[in-house]
């Protein structure tokens, strides 16, 4: 998908800033320490406005009946992974439309340059080139080419058995192939949810090891995408890299991301929709209320309003 890079960015660094945030209910915090990996599923998976109030709220529901568990503390991961994966696109839909205009006048089947080049820069700046986890140096290479394994086998090869992989399980988790037993029916109900997004991995090593002078300006620098020296961004790779956060205010960093890069307002997006869900789980606010605050309902191609200014 697109963006990858970016969302579980995004996701990372408010899930971060929410452990360490005095307003995030312990149970919330429980949950992303030990389902870490399903939030960043979540993170990474698209349809969040469509169904994560509805898991969220029957996640409370058995949480209330039964107590904590493991699988209770990765489906909130998940679905807080899956909130900030939207607090990102919030912020980040209108940039591209404004940015590459012209990439949506068709229906184009593969994403735009600027998508291309946030990934770019998030995966130097907040991975460091890939020597942070999740990532490895390689990621960015076209069949991780630079890899010390790729040169012991085909990786075109290995590519396809992977791909492969991955197919076998998604088409068994489809129901209508349990019970469609025409084979014509059966293609055919197949190929309407056939995914027609291309993501071409070559676009992005290409982006990584020779970036376009005018795109970089373009989609980076001039809209200030990522600045390094923002509050917010200084205090979640001081957390990140097991630096001291001492000097730092987390609260203030948070409340003056308005006047940072695009994105540090992206994640103290993804900060307040932890602190919703909060305040639900903690029954300070209704279903309604928490909607509002997810800004269910509202236009992915504008970025939503700051509490103050509703």
């Amino acid at each position: 998908m697109s963006e990858h890079i970016t969302h579980l960015a995004v996701f990372e660094d408010a899930a971060r800033l929410a452990l360490v945030h005095p307003r995030v209910h312990s149970d919330l915090k429980q949950s992303l320490k030990s389902g870490w990996r399903a939030g960043s599923l979540g993170a990474v998976t698209r349809s969040g406005d469509a169904f994560s109030v509805g898991v969220f709220k029957n996640v409370r529901a058995a949480w209330d009946r039964s107590g904590p568990d493991k699988q209770l503390e990765r489906k909130l991961a998940f679905v807080l992974g899956w909130r900030v994966h939207q607090a990102a696109d919030r912020r980040f839909k209108p940039v591209f439309r404004q940015l590459q205009p012209k990439h949506y006048e068709f229906d184009r089947g593969f994403p735009p340059d600027v998508t291309v080049y946030h990934d770019v820069v998030v995966f130097r700046e907040v991975y460091d080139s890939g020597r942070l986890r999740p990532f490895h140096p390689s990621v960015l290479d076209n069949r991780l080419e630079s890899h010390p394994l790729a040169a012991h086998f085909d990786t075109a090869f290995a590519e396809g058995i992977l791909r492969s992989c991955w197919q076998q399980p998604l088409l068994r988790n489809q129901r209508f192939l349990a019970h469609e037993s025409n084979p014509a029916q059966w293609q055919k109900l197949l190929e309407t949810r056939m995914e027609p997004f291309h993501v071409d991995v070559r676009r992005y090593a290409g982006a990584y090891a020779h970036p376009d002078p005018g795109w970089y300006q373009h989609f980076i620098v001039a809209p200030k995408f990522y600045h390094r020296e923002d509050p917010l961004l200084r205090y979640a790779r001081a957390l990140q890299r097991g630096g001291s956060t001492a000097s730092l205010d987390l609260l203030a960093s948070i409340a003056s991301a308005g006047g940072q890069s695009q994105y540090a307002e992206a994640v103290a997006n993804g900060v307040g929709y932890i602190l919703a869900a909060s305040a639900y789980w903690n029954r300070e606010i209704d279903e309604t209320e928490l909607k509002r605050l997810f800004h269910i309902g509202s236009s992915h191609l504008r970025t939503p309003p700051k509490e103050s200014e509703q």
